[in-house]
């Protein structure tokens, strides 16, 4: 029987990402019509079953897989999914008759690394732009496997991870907008001395448990520019959480201006993961 595989790796900066998520969301999702299909942790240990905490479901031990990258070529399967800069990390050492690629920044902003992914005709990119990859395709979320939450706390949310940092002349700036009476969640993988000079601040090193249940507002930062795929401006306007946008610029048309539209137009069903879904079919 021919195995089919999510490929994940995280970097040691920001083990805990956008893209763990939706590689998490599309394998609980594939796994409802495949049933040989494994979630491949390479050279990492995470803990799943903390990290989906935020569903109602869970992945299985069974259907884990962890594995150094050496030995990556003695597993033999039929189709993968995965990120290009994952593909990048394994060098192409992936035995596989189809591999199914998010694009990411990492491809988008590297035209030697797009043009050796283009060169390995098992490669689909799945990209959100009009003018790369493969097939455009925008990169959906498995929202009914999401936790219902009756009640939320009445705080801020902020999330820095390391390509979203802001200085202290940036945070002060939007620190002064805000009602110093409410607490700010700040969930960064890095040390910043600046923020422990405020008492309303709360810092997490690690993902907050049951998340969407412990603030009202969410403070969007893009500090340098370009949002490939931002999944947080989605999930906050289904909880029907409040989103303060703080973009230091807006001359680009990317993944975070165009989330924004379509959250200001009210509809967002382009982002629920369905069984119409092209990867889902393909796969």
């Amino acid at each position: 029987m021919d195995l089919n595989a999510i490929l994940c790796h995280m970097s040691d900066e920001c083990p805990i990402s956008g893209n763990l998520f939706y590689l998490i969301e599309y394998f609980i999702f594939l796994k409802r019509k495949i049933s040989n299909i494994k979630f491949v942790l390479i050279d990492i240990n995470l803990d799943l079953s903390k990290i989906c905490e935020r569903y109602n479901k869970k992945i299985d031990e069974t259907d884990i897989l962890i594995i150094k990258k050496k030995d990556i070529l003695k597993y033999h399967f039929k189709s993968v999914l995965t990120t290009d800069r994952i593909y990048k990390y394994l060098n192409r050492l992936i035995s596989a008759k189809n591999i199914h690629l998010f694009q990411t920044w990492e491809s988008l902003n590297n035209q030697n690394l797009y043009d050796f992914i283009k060169k390995d005709s098992r490669c689909i990119i799945y990209n959100e732009s009009e003018d790369a990859g493969d097939l455009n395709y925008i990169r959906k979320i498995n929202f009914e496997i999401y936790k219902h939450f009756d009640e939320y706390e009445d705080n801020y949310f902020l999330h820095m991870p390391p390509q979203r940092l802001l200085n202290k002349i940036q945070f002060d700036e939007i620190y002064n907008t805000l009602d110093e009476n409410k607490k700010i969640l700040v969930y960064t993988p890095n040390k910043i001395d600046f923020l422990e000079d405020k008492n309303n601040i709360e810092i997490h090193t690690t993902p907050i448990e049951n998340l969407f249940s412990k603030f009202s507002e969410y403070i969007y930062i893009v500090p340098f520019g370009f949002d490939y795929s931002p999944r947080l401006l989605i999930e906050c306007f289904y909880y029907q959480r409040k989103i303060l946008n703080f973009r230091s610029f807006f001359k680009y048309k990317d993944g975070g201006t165009k989330r924004l539209a379509d959250i200001l137009s009210g509809d967002i069903s382009k982002y629920f993961l369905t069984e119409n879904d092209e990867l889902f079919l393909r796969f």
